[in-house]
């Protein structure tokens, strides 16, 4: 017994150190961030630090319901991250904490197929890992969904083995960080719970009633936590009713249905095994249905299950569902092959050539796979597009230059995040999601996005579709419906707007750079 918890915990180490290796190359390699949605959440953090975490409102955002209800969607996510704001690179800082999010999802992976006593436990968090070049890009960022990837993998797994505390547990954990994932818990148990019943003929009602314990006082435990569920029903309900009636809110491509040839182009490899793995359990299970035990089978249906559904939200939803269909997937796998291809004690691959057949097909998509997710392609997703100090420069201006509280109008919603992260004087307009801004006011929203879009500079409108007796001067409309006295714009992004900005004298350009200028905007005739 002492040599195999000593083997066992040589073994956990060494995975460990590899993790941490790879996680700090990836993230300290490049200057550059996945996501700059991770500046915001850096700069939330800091304001609990510098605050207190009792702190719940957000001024910055004026045109947003952040602005109008109290509330953090991801409040635990944000305490969790106060001990990184302690340092003096912030930049730097957010590397760090992506280096913990990305070694405490590895960690959370391996340890729940341990105690799955599946075969080759550290290998399968490899594989979900370099699932594709944009699939690692997704692991690389300092965001909420890494962390909660590695949170719902030991809901999985204690739901098929674990206690009804850890089901509880977990399930906090998971509405603790990042509210908006609550509805994943509730499908986990579901599914896991139906193929228990069909299994064993029981219905464990109290793994149930502990994880929806576990997620009501991760929901509670929070200041304003009716506010927060006000804003969670905007970002569920409402982004959902905008997509159906197919409303442009330019949420970027993660919010938008998956492509399926660009699925078929970036995770051929994993489709591959994934395709591989249902068909060897619907073919084995049937012919060796005996030998299997009841945890086994609630694991490998209870994944079938879990990783098609999350597969068609993907391609009928979101793109960001591949997260949760990576992770089924890869427990898919993991189950199969140790249920039908490995020996599970002596961990050696049977004789027979069909199965050998199957093994070889299996090690080349494994090893294709590895190769597209540590290429050049990968390395180019990994490595990020996003360069932290693009706006430093005009942020740090209007810090220095403005009014402590004048209001900035910024014709992107992504640009708030490089903003509010160099600059928390000033007020923006929107930012986190654009559906925030469409339902604290839709005419507000489609004014701006017209800018935002380049169809419209001199004029706008409040409506989806603009007329020529409904159209409004831009520069009113930025200064009595925005309350602006700044204009920012990214020459990139909106080249129109720039332009326009250069030729109108009501706005003076005081500050400009490559990526950005800077306009003040004189204050309308009365």
């Amino acid at each position: 017994m002492g040599t195999r918890r000593a083997r066992a915990a040589a073994e956990f180490l060494v995975y460990l150190v590899v993790v941490l290796g790879v996680a700090a190359f990836f993230h300290l390699r490049s200057p550059f961030l996945g996501d700059q949605d991770a500046l915001y959440h850096y700069r939330h953090a800091a304001l609990f630090a510098s605050r207190g975490p009792l702190f719940t409102e957000f001024p910055w955002a004026t045109c947003s319901v952040l602005s109008r209800i109290p509330g953090d969607l991801w409040y635990g996510f944000h305490l969790l991250l106060v001990p990184f704001t302690w340092i003096p690179d912030a930049v730097f800082g957010i590397k760090l904490a992506g280096i913990f999010l990305l070694t405490a999802l590895m960690v959370m992976c391996y340890a729940a197929l341990v105690r799955l006593q599946v075969a080759l436990p550290y290998f399968w968090p490899f594989l979900m890992l370099f699932s594709s070049p944009p699939g690692l890009m997704r692991m690389i960022v300092t965001r909420p969904h890494v962390l909660s990837a590695g949170l719902l993998t030991l809901l999985l797994v204690f739901l098929i083995r674990g206690a009804v505390w850890e089901i509880a547990l977990v399930s906090f954990a998971v509405a603790f960080f990042h509210l908006n994932l609550f509805w994943i818990v509730i499908v986990i148990v579901v599914s896991v719970l139906l193929v228990q019943w069909r299994v064993g003929r029981r219905l464990e009602w109290e793994k149930g009633l502990a994880a929806g314990a576990g997620v009501i006082g991760g929901w509670l435990l929070r200041p304003e936590a009716v506010g927060t569920a006000r804003i969670a029903y905007v970002q569920l309900v409402e982004l959902s009713v905008a997509k159906q009636g197919r409303v442009p809110l330019m949420a970027g491509g993660e919010l938008s249905p998956a492509d399926p040839a660009g699925l078929l182009t970036h995770f051929a490899p994993f489709l591959i095994l994934w395709l591989g793995s249902i068909a060897l359990l619907a073919t084995a299970t049937l012919k060796r249905r005996g030998e299997l035990s009841p945890e086994q089978r609630v694991l490998l249906w209870s994944s079938l299950i879990l990783s098609v559904c999350f597969f068609e939200l993907s391609v009928l939803g979101s793109l960001r569902a591949t997260d949760q269909w990576k992770v089924f997937s890869v427990f898919l796998m993991a189950g199969t092959a140790s249920a039908f291809l490995i020996r599970e004690k002596t961990h050696q691959f049977p004789q027979g050539r069909r199965r050998a057949a199957l093994m070889v097909a299996a090690v080349m998509a494994s090893m294709a796979l590895l190769w597209r997710g540590t290429g050049a392609e990968a390395q180019e997703w990994a490595y990020g597009t996003i360069d932290p100090n693009r706006y430093r420069g005009a942020a740090t201006w209007l810090r220095k230059s403005s009014r402590p509280g004048s209001v900035v109008f910024h014709a992107s919603w992504g640009s708030f995040a490089d903003l509010f992260f160099w600059n928390q004087e000033n007020r923006y307009i929107n930012g986190m999601d654009p559906i925030f801004m469409y339902d604290f006011d839709r005419s507000l929203y489609w004014e701006a996005h017209h800018l935002a879009t380049g169809r419209a500079t001199r004029v706008t409108c409040s409506q989806p579709q603009c007329q020529e007796t409904e159209v409004r001067d831009t520069y009113q409309v930025l200064t009595k419906d925005f309350k602006a006295s700044y204009l920012f714009v990214e020459k990139r992004l909106t080249p129109l707007l720039y332009e326009y900005g250069r030729s109108d004298s009501r706005f003076r350009l005081l500050y400009e750079d490559e990526h950005a200028a800077v306009f003040a905007l004189d204050p309308p005739e009365k």
